[in-house]
């Protein structure tokens, strides 16, 4: 078989394979034939996929967000006049039934496009393990083939093996959201013998923790807010008034806004929206970078 053979046979997989652990069992496959450059390929497609799933996966979640008012709303007034022998009639019976039916269709949709956010975040990791797994172990074979000719570490030209490596790790990380996942890699690459590189994941790790800190400041900032005009809402329909305009339309865009506010999942006892588990997680990402530090001193040192 020629390469052109294998390259449209795997085309015409990928292209007919929608199930991501299906598309797993192609990559490991081929790692098991030694074909690290095409399980790298099926691996970026699959990432791709995966992406492309939780995208799609956060617009629904927000269109049913959306959906869920108005749909209360019609199913409490249908139900009241139910009670009556009666049922909603014209727009009202119509816009009814295209909601329900939409949500129904959002039920029913295949479990191949239908991963929790949780599931797909683990997979991002699992592969991103697999494949820098796999390019680790094709350096240590090749050192190993090296020494037996040279009997010496001196004489072995890895570098292009390093590159493989950073390329794949540079590649995975764009795609590893949850700062413990990316600590879960960092450490990873630590026991592998590669502390350097997992530094660096270190270094995006904290970027990312640092903004979902700013994040969960501003979140309280708004939600400080929308309860405190709330508590007003309240107080004044005890004496039956009502906010000003002016206040009705700040807090109508302020439940608005906390409503459909993108909340990530984390995992690994990372709470979003608590502080005292976004400390805990900056303290445990710090004591990681602080042992790949000290690993990486002594391999200098070797």
């Amino acid at each position: 078989m020629s390469q052109e053979q294998v390259d449209k046979l795997l085309k015409f997989s990928l292209e007919n394979t929608k199930d991501i652990s299906e598309l797993n069992n192609i990559i490991l496959g081929l790692l098991k034939k030694e074909q690290f450059d095409l399980a790298f390929q099926v691996c970026k497609q699959t990432q791709e996929r995966l992406k492309f799933v939780e995208e799609k996966r956060q617009e629904r979640e927000k269109r049913e967000l959306e959906l869920s008012g108005p749909l209360q709303e019609l199913t409490q007034e249908r139900n009241v006049l139910l009670r009556t022998n009666k049922d909603l009639e014209g727009e009202k019976a119509t816009k009814w039934k295209l909601i329900d039916l939409e949500k129904e269709l959002i039920r029913t949709l295949p479990a191949s496009i239908t991963l929790t956010q949780s599931a797909n975040y683990n997979w991002q990791l699992s592969l991103a393990k697999t494949l820098i797994g796999a390019a680790l172990d094709r350096k240590s074979a090749f050192v190993q083939a090296e020494q037996k000719k040279y009997f010496t570490k001196d004489l072995i030209n890895d570098v292009a093996y390093d590159d493989t490596i950073r390329e794949v790790v540079e590649h995975c990380i764009n795609y590893i959201k949850p700062p413990p996942h990316l600590v879960e890699l960092m450490q990873f690459l630590d026991t592998k013998g590669e502390p350097d590189m997992a530094y660096t994941i270190g270094e995006k790790a904290y970027t990312v923790i640092t903004n979902i800190k700013q994040e969960l400041h501003a979140k309280t900032s708004l939600k400080v807010k929308h309860q405190m005009l709330q508590q007003e809402q309240d107080r004044l329909r005890r004496i039956k008034k009502e906010l000003t305009p002016e206040k009705q339309k700040q807090f109508t865009s302020l439940g608005n806004e906390l409503k459909y506010l993108k909340k990530e999942y984390f995992g690994n006892g990372l709470d979003v929206d608590n502080i005292n588990s976004i400390e805990q997680q900056i303290l445990n990402l710090s004591t990681q970078m602080v042992t790949c530090a000290l690993n990486s001193k002594k391999i200098l040192l070797q």
